[in-house]
């Protein structure tokens, strides 16, 4: 997929470095953006289900207890 952005830096000697660096910033950068996009969407969807618990519902655990919310 970059094999073609890295060989047209690879023909360029002056601005290499520059052009990789650039690349590696662009990518680390967006998976930072993404990580942190999914942290937000998975508090969001805390928040709802937080939200959600009313008095009689009936809720089951991660270790798979069943309860009724009090």
């Amino acid at each position: 997929m970059f094999d073609f952005v890295f060989s047209a830096a690879a023909r360029s000697n002056s601005n290499s470095w520059l052009f990789t660096i650039l690349i590696y910033a662009v990518l680390i950068g967006g998976f930072f953006w993404w990580t942190s996009r999914r942290r937000k969407q998975m508090a969001e969807q805390q928040n709802k289900m937080k939200t959600g618990l009313v008095k009689g519902a009936h809720v089951v655990t991660i270790g798979g207890l069943h309860g009724i919310v009090d």
